[in-house]
């Protein structure tokens, strides 16, 4: 499967930047690193706050036991940091409240505190109906708790 609903991403990104979730000849979980993903979606957060007047950004990072990107590391997010504080003359910080927590332990948390996770997307694919092959479904599907997802069972696509 392969992810057709990229629109969040820029035509040039999108076509440019190679990996399984924008181009169809590439695996959707063996290619699923899309590299400056997190470093754009930090970015844009950031000039975003910045014209805000905030000065706190998060970004929802696992363990870094179950990492699979070098975009998902404490030593990213500190390098990035520091850019940031250089690009904007500002003090950004960037939080991480989930970078101790596996995805089982996140999914098990909002189901203690009854959060929307049926609200929540996760999929690489980008459709109605999670795929079941990419990483974020993996994951989802060895936490036991598939089905608190809808998309893996709803209708349509």
């Amino acid at each position: 499967m392969w992810q057709e609903n990229t629109e969040y991403l820029s035509p040039q990104y999108r076509n440019g930047i190679k990996s399984g979730i924008t181009d169809r000849s590439k695996d959707i979980y063996n290619d699923a690193f899309l590299p400056g993903r997190n470093l754009l979606f930090i970015t844009v957060a950031a000039s975003f706050a910045y014209q805000k007047g905030v000065s706190t950004i998060a970004i929802g990072l696992l363990s870094e036991e179950s990492h699979l990107f070098p975009d998902q590391t404490e030593e990213f997010i500190v390098n990035l940091n520091f850019a940031l504080n250089s690009a904007f003359g500002d003090s950004f910080t960037i939080i991480t409240p989930l970078i101790s927590f596996s995805k089982k332990e996140v999914i098990k948390l909002a189901k203690k505190y009854l959060l929307p996770i049926e609200d929540t997307y996760s999929c690489h694919y980008g459709k109605d109906i999670y795929c079941e092959k990419c990483v974020a479904c993996k994951e989802i599907i060895d936490s036991g708790e598939k089905n608190l997802f809808p998309q893996f069972t709803k209708g349509g696509d």
